[in-house]
């Protein structure tokens, strides 16, 4: 069997893994997009991504946002909302 071949099922055999995982490990609860996140929400950080030449704006909500600056992990309900844009490059 040739190289490619073989990477190529491989790649699809680890791709219906993922996927496989993530359903099982979905709830099936649905969680709408806060419409409201940038004024209810705290300002978490931006993270710039030169890797894939994004930028990206995090949000939390006053649950999540006080656990985090006690050093506890984010509770179960929190919510985190992340904007994400492509940088602008070599901008003046």
């Amino acid at each position: 069997m040739a190289l490619r071949t073989v990477f190529t099922m491989s790649l699809a055999a680890a791709a219906a893994l993922v996927i496989a995982a993530a359903s099982v490990l979905a709830g099936t609860d649905n969680v709408a997009f806060p419409s409201n996140y940038k004024t209810a929400f705290t300002f978490y950080g931006t993270v710039d991504r030169a890797d894939n030449k994004t930028v990206r704006d995090l949000y939390v909500n006053k649950a999540a946002f006080d656990a985090i600056k006690a050093g506890r992990p984010a509770p179960s309900g929190a919510v985190f909302t992340m904007e994400v844009y492509r940088a602008k490059l070599d901008a003046a």
